[in-house]
């Protein structure tokens, strides 16, 4: 009886130092839908749908002219209040981009998140769905994954209708912090010129000799009573 008492104490030091789930960016339900449809003339349409039906068109209006694409302010912008016959019942927005997408691959998400960020509540965004139409990546090339703490992005290419559909969390509303890449970055180049022992390296060791120390304690209580 004693050493099953001992083991299930153990097993809840054990649960105790578990190591944590990584923190980060997690998409949630989409708070913006975004379609990005390119103009045989060379520039890029973007229709914004706020799936806030309550959300404001000034407010809109003001995110929309903040983007800049290729070094271009958007022009063109036109929003609908969610009442309108134009916005099917969702405050929605259009205007024109110079390029958010390039035959090369690229693809500019970040010119398009940042400046929807930081809007007070209840109109944050965290969860945003781009959808670059009739764009097919490019092994190599376009970015189809990225990770940090505050950004999460996840493209997925779809068949019908063709296009290239981004699913991006942002768990910080500082554009300072939410940096996305245009293009794919290969792991070896994304840590490069980082030195030193790997933060994740240092925090698992923490944990394991943690855990080796509350073992050997939980072991010197049981051998201890033994004895006594």
């Amino acid at each position: 009886m004693r050493g099953s008492r001992g083991w299930v104490a153990f097993a809840l030091l054990f649960a105790s130092l578990s190591v944590p789930a990584e923190g980060g960016a997690t998409p949630g339900n989409p708070d913006i839908v975004m379609s990005v449809r390119h103009h045989p003339m060379g520039a890029d349409i973007v229709t914004v749908k706020l799936l806030n039906a309550g959300y404001p068109a000034e407010l809109l209006r003001q995110q929309a002219s903040n983007v800049v694409c290729a070094g271009k302010p958007a022009w063109g912008i036109e929003v609908f209040e969610s009442g309108s016959a134009e916005a099917a019942g969702f405050t929605t927005g259009q205007f024109i981009v110079e390029r958010v997408s390039s035959p090369s691959g690229a693809v500019e998400l970040a010119s398009l998140v940042r400046p929807f960020l930081g809007a007070p509540s209840p109109y944050t965004l965290d969860t945003f769905v781009i959808n670059i139409e009739e764009f097919k990546p490019i092994a190599g090339k376009t970015l189809m994954t990225h990770r940090t703490d505050t950004v999460y992005v996840e493209g997925v290419e779809r068949a019908s209708p063709a296009a290239l559909e981004y699913t991006i969390a942002v768990s910080s509303q500082d554009p300072f912090e939410v940096s996305i890449p245009s293009v794919f970055v290969p792991i070896a180049e994304a840590n490069e010129g980082k030195s030193g022992t790997s933060p994740d390296f240092l925090r698992y060791a923490f944990y394991a000799l943690t855990l080796g120390a509350g073992a050997s304690l939980v072991y010197f209580l049981l051998r201890r009573r033994s004895i006594v």
